[in-house]
């Protein structure tokens, strides 16, 4: 996932995979945050997440970006394709009880 400051001037090798989970609203904000992956000559898939109410602004962008791709609707199977692993979910710890100071303090 890129965000517009991983976006400009930030060189990571091996990015086969970017998620636009909140699409930028900036053609060339879109193509920077794509364009970290398929670097030099290597293939890579680009994936924007897109709510109903987005839809239409996201066909604008990539028209202005000059982008054919297909807008789908996506399945649980779908990402599961995209992104096979999954990060085990770790529950944050519960907040702790805050001792109370001493008057003296």
């Amino acid at each position: 996932v890129a965000t517009d400051v991983a976006a400009r001037g930030v060189h990571v090798d091996n990015v086969d995979l970017v998620v636009h989970v909140d699409p930028p609203v900036e053609h060339k904000a879109y193509l920077h945050r794509s364009g970290r992956t398929a670097r030099a000559g290597a293939a890579g898939t680009v994936v924007t997440v897109v709510l109903p109410e987005q839809r239409r602004d996201v066909k604008d962008l990539l028209r202005k970006a000059a982008i054919t791709a297909p807008l789908e609707n996506l399945t649980t199977d779908a990402v599961t394709e995209l992104v096979p692993e999954r990060a085990p979910h770790v529950r944050p710890a519960p907040p702790q009880p805050q001792q109370q100071r001493s008057a003296k303090q």
